[in-house]
């Protein structure tokens, strides 16, 4: 809901900084990520 909310009133982010966590590098992230034009880096 917290996101959903962030998104809806600013947009979606231009960058998003994550872990190598498995839920983040999934294909549904992959394709959000994608479709908001949001630029995804992996920390190291």
């Amino acid at each position: 809901k917290f996101f959903y909310e962030i998104v809806c009133q600013f947009g979606p982010p231009t960058k998003l900084i994550t872990d190598n966590g498995s839920h983040f590098i999934s294909e549904l992230t992959q394709a959000v990520v994608q479709q908001c034009n949001t630029t995804h880096v992996l920390s190291e």
